[in-house]
């Protein structure tokens, strides 16, 4: 088997890393800060902490922990509260298997996501997710990745139009495939954490699986690769 010329696009949270036990760590330690630091009541601190989720759902910074943090009013708390929490991060079952098949026989792996970009360094550092070609953030093209324009940014980084991208969100792939030529899609059907704490999450924050037949659907990473190894090899 053969390298293929094919750029492997792959989401980080929910597909390569099981985040949710680190995220509602990481939220908890900024709540119980905003509950000395502002000096008011728990349920207070929560409210201050969801109030600013609930103002940018749709952009970008609903992904920045600082940001967030400036909202309510205290000091940055991110890389303390990340440190803090990284012995909570796990890799989904399997994701090992993907990576080093993705590292393998791919041309191109570039991971995408909707955190900062020292986030997605942050993390795959922490797990051992080594030898990837691009990170692409969010942050750093200012436009989410259910929006066209994310995706003509990443059509200027990448050095091949024939692409492969895998997220667990049907919304990004139904926009990615009609933003871009030459490309196949697969929806890894798990659910990635919320920001929010757990007491307050909704199951309509998530999305649903879709109907669009160009879309692939897999449920765990022994079906992916399986999937994978008929695509990105001859």
């Amino acid at each position: 088997m053969t390298k293929s010329r094919l750029t492997v696009l792959i989401d980080l949270d929910g597909i390569l890393i099981d985040n949710i036990a680190f995220e509602e760590s990481v939220t908890r330690f900024i709540v119980d800060r905003i509950l000395v630091l502002k000096s008011v009541p728990r349920h207070r601190a929560v409210t201050l902490w969801e109030e600013s989720l609930s103002r940018e759902r749709d952009s970008v910074r609903w992904y920045d922990y600082d940001h967030h943090c400036s909202n309510v009013g205290i000091p940055a708390l991110s890389m303390e509260a990340h440190q803090q929490s990284v012995g909570r991060l796990r890799q989904v079952p399997g994701a090992r298997g993907t990576w080093d098949l993705l590292i393998k026989y791919s041309d191109e792996v570039c991971v995408v996501s909707e955190a900062p970009r020292w986030v997605m360094e942050f993390k795959l550092h922490a797990l051992g997710f080594n030898g990837y070609t691009t990170l692409l953030s969010s942050q750093d093209v200012g436009k989410l990745k259910s929006n066209p324009d994310f995706w003509l940014k990443l059509k200027k980084v990448l050095r091949t139009s024939a692409m492969l991208y895998i997220d667990n969100k049907i919304q990004n792939l139904t926009i990615a495939l009609a933003s871009m030529h030459k490309l196949a899609c697969i929806y890894f059907d798990r659910v990635e954490h919320s920001m929010a704490l757990p007491d307050t999450r909704r199951p309509a924050d998530f999305g649903e699986v879709s109907s669009n037949l160009a879309v692939r659907v897999v449920r765990d990473h022994f079906e992916l690769q399986d999937l994978i190894m008929k695509m990105v090899t001859v």
